[in-house]
């Protein structure tokens, strides 16, 4: 059902973009980047392909986002 809607290739590549991103916690001094600057980045490019697969999306203060699908 799903096959036609899901591009293997796309999967692939946007994992190993989000891979490459250096993700470890680092001190910041900066409030909105709780755990460094680039879990930050890691976080805002899944918020980024959240909302281009059609996600509603939010950010909780740095901590996590949150990614919602209406079905109707």
């Amino acid at each position: 059902m799903f096959k036609n809607y899901i591009n293997k290739d796309e999967i692939i590549n946007n994992l190993q973009n989000l891979i490459r991103i250096p993700s470890v916690y680092e001190e910041s001094e900066n409030p909105k980047e709780p755990f460094g600057k680039n879990t930050v980045k890691a976080l805002n490019y899944i918020l980024d392909l959240g909302n281009k697969l059609g996600f509603r999306t939010k950010n909780i203060d740095g901590y996590c986002r949150i990614h919602r699908i209406w079905i109707w």
